[in-house]
C-alpha cells in the first residue's frame, strides 16, 4: 500500500497566490494577441486539502473579456518541482503542466508542446503585490515576451 501524502512547506508556499488580485498588464504584439493595455483579474483558492491552489484568471480589454484562463498549481514530491496545470481560451490543451522551482520570491515555470514553449514568472514583491512575466519561445529557444503584469491584492 501506497504511502498517505503529506502536506509540506512546499505546498504551503504555493498558498501566497491565495486570494483575490487586480493588474495592470502590457502585452507586445504577438501571434495572438494585438499589442496593447489590459487589466487582469485573478482569484485564487487552496483545493483538495491544500496541496493545491486553483485560479481564475480573466483579462480584460476595453472593458470587455479578452482572455480567460484557468490554473492548478501543484507541488511534485516526486521530482521535488512546482507544476502549473494551464487551460485557458485559445482552446489547447497541455501535453503536460509547466514545471519548475521557486528562487527566493521567483517561481519559474516553463511548459513545452508542439506548438513550442510558454515560460511563466512570477516575482512577489511583498505578501500582497506581484509581478508576473509570460514569455512564449515559438521556435527554438528565442524567447518573445508575450505579456508582464503588476498585481495587487484587492
Amino acid at each position: 500500500m501506497a504511502s498517505q501524502p503529506i502536506l509540506t512547506a512546499e505546498h504551503e508556499k504555493l498558498w501566497a497566490f491565495v486570494g483575490e488580485w487586480r493588474g495592470e498588464e502590457v502585452l507586445p504584439q504577438s501571434r495572438w494577441m494585438k499589442a496593447g493595455r489590459a487589466e487582469g483579474f485573478v482569484s485564487a483558492t487552496t483545493d483538495l486539502g491544500g496541496f493545491y491552489v486553483s485560479q481564475t484568471y480573466r483579462q480584460e480589454r476595453d472593458g470587455a473579456t479578452s482572455f480567460e484562463a484557468r490554473g492548478i498549481f501543484g507541488f511534485d514530491t516526486d521530482d521535488q518541482h512546482y507544476k502549473l496545470y494551464w487551460f485557458d481560451s485559445l482552446g489547447f490543451v497541455p501535453p503536460a503542466p509547466a514545471s519548475g522551482l521557486w528562487r527566493g520570491d521567483t517561481l519559474r515555470l516553463v511548459r513545452a508542446s508542439f506548438r513550442g514553449a510558454a515560460r511563466h514568472t512570477y516575482t512577489f514583491r511583498s505578501p500582497d503585490a506581484y509581478t508576473i512575466r509570460i514569455d512564449y519561445a515559438w521556435e527554438g529557444e528565442t524567447w518573445e515576451e508575450v505579456l508582464t503584469g503588476t498585481y495587487e491584492r484587492i
